[in-house]
C-alpha cells in the first residue's frame, strides 16, 4: 500500500466528477527510485468542471437471456436518441451507451430511434443537476429466414433475413452434404 494514501483519498472525494486513466506496460527503469514498479504502471487524473452539465446517459439493449440486465453483447449500436430542449443528440456505440449533455433541471424527453422499430419515448427528470440514467430494453423478435426450401445445388441457395438493425445474407459455400 503506498503512503500517503492519497490516491485514496482523491478515489473516495465527493468533489471529483470525471477521472481519466492511464495504463503503460512496464517496469520501474529510474534506479535508486523505485524498482519495484510493475508490470503495468497506471495513473488515475481526477477532475471536475466548475459548474458541471448534467448527463442523460443510459443504454439501449436487447435482453436476450432475459436477466433483467445488461450483458456483455447485448447492446444496439446505431440508434439516434434526442432529448427535448437539448443542445446535443447521440448515436449509441455498438455497445448501446449513449450521454447527452442538458443544462438544466427538469423533466426532458428522451426520444429512442431504433431502426425498423416505432420511435419509444421516456421521460428522464434532472433534479439537482445529477446525471440520470435511462434505458431502453425493446422487445427481442428473433429473425426468421427465408429462403429456398428445400435447398439443392443447381438454384440459389441464397437466406435472408431481417433483424431490427441490419439485413443479412446467409450462403453456404461449397458443396451440400449428400
Amino acid at each position: 500500500m503506498q503512503n500517503p494514501p492519497g490516491h485514496r483519498n482523491n478515489i473516495q472525494s465527493a468533489s471529483y466528477r470525471e477521472v481519466g486513466v492511464g495504463v503503460v506496460d512496464g517496469t520501474g527503469t529510474v534506479p535508486n527510485v523505485n524498482p519495484h514498479v510493475g508490470p503495468q504502471l497506471v495513473t488515475q487524473d481526477f477532475g471536475t468542471q466548475p459548474s458541471p452539465v448534467p448527463l442523460i446517459t443510459g443504454v439501449v439493449y436487447y435482453d436476450l437471456n432475459g436477466n433483467h440486465f445488461y450483458d456483455l453483447g447485448e447492446g444496439l449500436g446505431g440508434v439516434t436518441v434526442t432529448v427535448s430542449n437539448a443542445s446535443y443528440y447521440a448515436v449509441t456505440t455498438t455497445s448501446g451507451g449513449f450521454a447527452v449533455p442538458v443544462t438544466t433541471n427538469g423533466n426532458y424527453t428522451v426520444v429512442f430511434s431504433v431502426p425498423g422499430l416505432a420511435a419509444t419515448q421516456k421521460v428522464a427528470t434532472v433534479s439537482s443537476l445529477k446525471n440520470v440514467k435511462v434505458d431502453l430494453v425493446p422487445a427481442y423478435s428473433p429473425p426468421v429466414p427465408s429462403g429456398p426450401n428445400p435447398t439443392s445445388l443447381n438454384q440459389s441457395n441464397l437466406y435472408t433475413f431481417n433483424p431490427a438493425l441490419a439485413i443479412y445474407h446467409c450462403r453456404r459455400r461449397g458443396k451440400w452434404p449428400r
